[in-house]
């Protein structure tokens, strides 16, 4: 073989720990068997969507699993991780990509085995290595050792699956690369089917999960939730003969009963506090497929119920959304093994994930990692918490993607405490197609009673002097504000009257060092034995289980207030409490809009004043808000919009390039948006904190400055800075009232 040549034994895949090329290979193959099988379904409607048999779509898959990381097998390569040298040379996924395009044919004229391999380690897009012109790629391997392994393909095939591999093995003949990367560009540039989205993504979710496992040495990956109804009914067993008499216990046994008999989509309306969370748990433990995951609309309730749901499925739980590798690291670290685990957490890899909604929406314009996004939230029972949170905007691309996993099989469940029938009607259109679904409501809890509505016809300014004196009785006491700049005005006069020890303000533009310290404190302040008083905004409406005892609140519409009243008296053990409805400021409407602001005062106004409020009156208000068939009309638009927009998007990413952030695709990235935002806004660094993100030892840990703020209030156009990879932006802040623009 000549003194520039190894042998197989010799050519290394990784270095710490040492691994072979072979070895990681097997490996990776290995996870591949579990992944075929645990993901056989998929693999069934895949393989039948592209007209090929499921053993021929398997052996596609391990062709491309087995020699993913040929490439390694070149001089370089292996210089370097010897020690040998610094030379990057070629990309090896580059330089396996010959031997996929040669040993396993096209579909329909589209080499997908290539792609995907070619772009395992950089998501595909049209310029992927376009910037490469070697001439004769075939001398940059170790090429005796390199045809070696291609030639063990068909053997390690039929060891692991047990069949012949079905196609012939010729030499790879594409040495060029530049014309390499043309061939595949082209042929997937050639407006491909929406059905090219599905085997790329499943290739891509296959690649992963056998590099990535492999290279974590994770033999004991757990691909399903074990017995995760068993552990909720045994945890509610304990709970059953606790001996406080509490709303979820007079009401919770009947919703979590009907909702674990369900086989179908379910769709779940029930009060807050009433054991709903539960109830999906038990429904989803009681699927046919093992894997979870919980959708939900904040960072701030994703994170509480991440905590929440490792109390059933340890840590076989992962969390994806914006900041979640800060939550993650916290807890794991910053080191390459918890890296690995973010990456685990962030593309629902883990049985059981907790997730903003946005994850799953943005994997629908091919957002970062979305082959394996979408392949893992397939085979899960998903549940989508507070549905009724969005606007007609998010709720439409919900819809659709809705669509779009209900058509793959995936069984899905719906919950609120405030349903309106548009989105019950908007759902159940939907499902019909697809075995339609179980409805399970709360009769029990009809004339429960916990709330006395007051409607007071005046600013919550007003409300000063009965705040304070609710303090001094010890009270814990929830001031709500429709903006932050209300918020932050009322926190302001409350701290000066009783103390900023006892006050605290909750709004969404602290940045997440601060607000993770306020999402603890709203909780402790719940258990205070002396007065207190949180003032929040929207961020409180939603899955944050405290037990305040009055409120004050600004009017909104008419369910997103009584997701307000269910975070006082919650556990309904209080007898009767009050809460206080007053006017709007001028920034509501802004927020919410005049026409819902001005029904919900009309219709708050109805009752008589100070009467106590059951749930059925509660229910019928909402029914009242929002009128059937005008607001089906309007959840019937914003679908077909959001439908067309992603169909859009992707025929112009030629179904399967991954949104990249360029000159290019700025515009589709602007398109590609989960929420739609009344002021245009960023995610940065407010300038004040240069310093101490400078000092952060690992990348992730830079996350816990970032805040989310308005255009409006940054005085100059933000700047990304290039060795810190961030956004920075010339923003008043104090820890205290958060992004004042200049009120604080």
């Amino acid at each position: 073989m000549g003194d520039t040549q190894s042998t197989l034994s010799e050519i290394l895949a990784k270095s710490h720990p040492r691994q072979t090329l072979i070895e990681h290979s097997r490996e990776a193959v290995q996870h591949l068997l579990r992944f075929t099988t645990e993901f056989s379904s998929q693999i069934e409607h895949v393989a039948e969507t592209v007209g090929i048999s499921k053993n021929e779509l398997s052996s596609r898959l391990f062709a491309a699993v087995w020699l993913h990381d040929i490439g390694k097998a070149s001089r370089d390569f292996q210089a370097r991780i010897k020690g040998e040298s610094d030379a990057l040379g070629i990309p090896h996924a580059l330089l396996s990509t010959p031997f996929v395009l040669a040993a396993v044919p096209s579909v329909d004229n589209t080499p997908y085995e290539a792609a995907a391999v070619m772009s395992h380690h950089t998501p595909y897009y049209s310029g992927l290595y376009g910037t490469f012109t070697a001439t004769n790629l075939k001398a940059c391997y170790l090429w005796d050792t390199a045809w070696e392994f291609y030639q063990t393909l068909p053997t390690e095939h039929h060891r692991i699956l047990g069949y012949d591999y079905p196609f012939p093995l010729p030499e790879p003949n594409q040495w060029d690369s530049h014309a390499l990367v043309c061939l595949v560009r082209d042929a997937v540039s050639d407006y491909l089917p929406s059905k090219a989205r599905e085997i790329f993504g499943l290739l891509i979710a296959a690649i992963h999960y056998g590099d990535w496992l492999s290279s974590g040495h994770r033999a004991d990956w757990v691909y399903t939730v074990p017995e995760i109804a068993k552990r909720v009914q045994s945890s509610l067993e304990k709970y059953k003969n606790a001996p406080q008499d509490t709303f979820a216990k007079r009401v919770a046994p009947g919703i979590q009963s009907r909702a674990a008999a369900t086989k179908e989509h379910l769709l779940l309306i029930a009060p807050t506090g009433s054991g709903k969370t539960e109830a999906s748990l038990l429904w989803a433990g009681n699927q046919q497929s093992k894997r979870l995951v919980y959708l939900l609309p904040t960072r701030v309730t994703s994170n509480a119920m991440y905590n929440r749901i490792q109390g059933y499925a340890e840590d076989l739980t992962g969390l994806a959304h914006g900041t979640a590798g800060l939550v993650i690291g916290e807890k794991e670290g910053y080191d390459s093994k918890a890296f690995q685990s973010r990456l685990y957490h962030s593309t629902f890899m883990q049985p059981a994930t907790v997730a903003t909604v946005d994850q799953i929406l943005l994997s629908k314009f091919n957002w970062n990692q979305w082959g394996l996004v979408e392949t893992n939230a397939m085979q899960s029972a998903i549940i989508f918490d507070e549905i009724h949170a969005y606007d007609l905007y998010t709720l439409g691309l919900i819809l659709n993607t809705v669509r779009e996993l209900a058509s793959r099989g995936t069984r899905l469940c719906f919950m609120s405490a405030t349903m309106p029938d548009f989105i019950k009607e908007s759902l159940t259109n939907l499902l019909i197609p697809f075995g339609g679904h179980t409805l399970v409501d709360c009769p029990e809890a009809k004339d429960e009673q916990r709330h006395c509505l007051f409607v007071q016809d005046k600013p919550l300014e007003d409300a000063l002097p009965d705040i304070e004196q609710a303090f001094q009785q010890k009270k814990k006491v929830l001031v709500v504000a429709n903006t932050v700049d209300n918020a932050c005005d009322m926190y302001r006069l409350i701290r000066d009257q009783i103390g900023q020890t006892h006050a605290m303000l909750f709004h969404s533009r602290f940045i997440e060092q601060d607000r993770q310290e306020r999402e603890e404190r709203i909780v402790e302040g719940n258990q205070k034995t002396s007065g207190f008083v949180a003032v929040v905004t929207q961020i409180v409406e939603v899955s944050l289980d405290i037990d305040y005892d009055v409120m004050f609140t600004q009017v909104a519409p008419v369910d997103a207030l009584v997701q307000r009243f269910g975070r006082v008296n919650r556990k309904g053990q209080k007898g009767l409490v009050p809460v206080y409805v007053f006017q709007p400021d001028e920034g509501s409407a802004k927020v919410y809009g005049e026409e819902l602001l001005n029904q919900a005062w009309e219709l708050l106004k109805s009752p008589e004043y100070g009467s106590a409020i059951r749930q059925a009156d509660e229910l019928n208000l909402v029914k009242k808000q929002y009128p059937l068939d005008m607001w089906l009309r309007r959840a019937h638009l914003a679908q077909k919009e959001a439908e067309q927009k992603v169909r859009s998007i992707r025929r112009k990413l030629w179904q399967i390039q991954t949104l990249r952030f360029s000159d290019e695709t700025e515009a589709l990235w602007k398109l590609a948006q989960s929420r739609r935002e009344q002021f245009p806004s960023f995610e940065v660094a407010p300038e004040c904190f240069r310093d101490q993100i400078e000092k952060c030892e690992h990348p992730v840990e830079r996350q816990k400055y970032v805040v989310r703020v308005p255009a409006y209030l940054i005085r100059q156009q933000p700047y990304n800075h290039p060795e810190l990879s961030m956004l920075f932006a010339d923003i008043d802040y104090n820890s205290e009232f958060g992004v004042t623009g200049g009120r604080g």
